[in-house]
């Protein structure tokens, strides 16, 4: 068990094809719209919490922000890396995440995209970073690892079975 059929894979391939060029187009057609209206919701945000804080700041703060820092998700998986028995899924692992890295540094640099705060003086950031912000480190970093991770269980169920 816990091998894929063809159909399958070809299922897969299919639907992260179309995922991929729905993303793209959705990209090019939105990419300002979206950066100017998030200057705007951050602005609005920042406006409406007081000094005591609120939930959507929180969530944005912490919540969000943790799930993908690399001080947080770093030990994590070392963790759970070390508890697996598989020292070849180690190594995967490693080079997908190397991989990740590559590839955000190649995609920060062609984006080129500004952080909010370099654009809009009223923006207070929480921390300041000197590369480019789009696309999220944070998101795409944890998105990749959490995906990873939940496909490797995943398998790992259907093998038990």
């Amino acid at each position: 068990m816990g091998v894929q059929s063809e159909e399958s894979k070809r299922r897969s391939l299919i639907l992260t094809t179309c995922l991929v060029i729905f993303f793209l187009v959705n990209e090019i057609i939105f990419r300002d719209i979206m950066f100017s209206s998030s200057l705007t919701f951050i602005e609005n945000l920042q406006e409406t919490c007081n000094s005591d804080g609120c939930f959507y700041e929180f969530m944005a703060k912490y919540v969000f922000s943790i799930a993908g820092d690399p001080a947080v998700i770093g030990p994590l998986f070392l963790i759970f890396l070390l508890a697996d028995i598989n020292k070849f899924f180690i190594v995967k692992f490693a080079l997908y995440a190397l991989t990740m890295v590559y590839i955000l540094s190649i995609l920060k640099a062609l984006y080129g995209d500004p952080r909010p705060y370099w654009v809009d003086q009223k923006i207070i950031p929480y921390e300041t970073y000197a590369e480019y912000g789009n696309p999220s480190g944070h998101a795409l970093i944890s998105m990749g690892l959490y995906a990873y991770l939940l496909i490797k269980w995943r398998n790992r169920q259907l093998d038990e079975n």
